[in-house]
């Protein structure tokens, strides 16, 4: 399954996280797709990251030989987390994160995520978000108007309310998604507050985005799985 990845971190002294992506891909019916946004207020977030990459590719061997079964998969992402928290559990405090993992199968898409990494969806000039972050603008929510512009606008949507940290293992939100010949998106929370026209500048320019554009205040992280071929 193609796909291509997209990195900005902002250098600051007084940060502490850092984004970043990875994947695993064990055959030509299943591959697995993370984006992870280290918490940049929280110190030990970007050792927290790293640590996360280093551990998740040990499962290779175990993604290779799982089954395409939505069931086995959403076992197997729910291990992934368990085993990270039980493994750095009561270490790298106050560390935390915010994660989403995806596998795509030949007729599924199924999610793990904790925080307000979110998967979506484009196709041609649309965008659509599929997962909802975990954060303080859920509570303000108002359904009967726009939930994207009141998730890009609202002024708590930087205070995430459920993490991946070694304190305490939160519930872990799953989602399961026929797939659909589109491209999909995996992004930190760095490009999905954007406009939708600046996300399908990012998108069309790529690196060549971040020197033209001048003020930004986030950290960015961009997995594009194309579909289009299924």
């Amino acid at each position: 399954m193609e796909h291509s990845e997209l990195l900005y971190n902002i250098e600051n002294t007084n940060k502490f996280g850092k984004d970043t992506v990875g994947y695993l891909e064990s055959s030509h019916t299943l591959s697995l797709y993370y984006v992870l946004d280290g918490h940049s207020k929280h110190p030990q977030s970007s050792i927290l990251v790293s640590r996360f990459q280093e551990y998740v590719s040990e499962f290779y061997n175990e993604f290779k030989e799982l089954e395409p079964v939505d069931s086995k998969i959403v076992s197997f992402l729910r291990k992934i987390f368990t085993d990270f928290y039980l493994q750095y559990q009561r270490t790298l405090i106050p560390g935390a994160m915010s994660i989403i993992i995806a596998v795509f199968t030949s007729g599924k898409v199924i999610t793990a995520h904790l925080g307000d990494c979110r998967l979506g969806k484009i196709s041609g000039n649309e965008i659509s978000w599929l997962t909802m972050p975990h954060n303080l603008a859920m509570i303000y929510l108002d359904k009967s108007s726009d939930i994207e512009l009141q998730l890009k606008t609202c002024e708590y949507n930087h205070i995430v309310t459920r993490s991946l940290n070694t304190k305490t293992l939160k519930e872990i939100e799953f989602n399961i998604f026929d797939i659909e010949s589109c491209q999909y998106l995996l992004v930190s929370d760095g490009i999905w507050k954007l406009e939708n026209e600046n996300i399908l500048n990012l998108i069309h320019l790529r690196e060549q985005y971040f020197s033209l554009t001048s003020n930004i205040e986030d950290d960015m992280a961009l997995i594009i799985i194309d579909c289009n071929t299924q």
